[in-house]
């Protein structure tokens, strides 16, 4: 996936990321420290770092099952992640869209 490198005049970018909180769109912001700070522009989860996983459906993690079917302390990737909608329409116009492992930007 590549990233959008338009800029408006305050100098916030559209990602090309959905937020992992409510599926809204992801802004970023170049920050001091040469990171970004990434806000969720639906409900506003932010979060600072060098990729937009910090607050994207891409950073999900879940807890590790242990064999006996009981979580463990062990955090694992869910393996979710955001790409381009191949199926906009009226009824689902979101341009970005999460799922596991991206089946939709498959074609599956």
């Amino acid at each position: 996936m590549r990233a959008i490198e338009r800029e408006n005049t305050s100098g916030w970018r559209l990602e090309q990321h959905c937020c992992r909180n409510c599926f809204g769109r992801i802004a970023s912001i170049k920050h001091p420290d040469g990171g970004r700070t990434y806000q969720c522009t639906n409900c506003g989860l932010e979060g600072h770092g060098h990729k937009p996983d910090v607050v994207c459906s891409c950073g999900t993690k879940l807890r590790k099952y242990k064999g006996d079917g009981r979580t463990g302390v062990v955090m694992v990737d869910a393996g979710i992640r955001c790409h381009p909608n191949k199926r906009v329409s009226p009824e689902f116009p979101s341009l970005i869209v999460a799922s596991y492992g991206g089946a939709q930007a498959e074609g599956v």
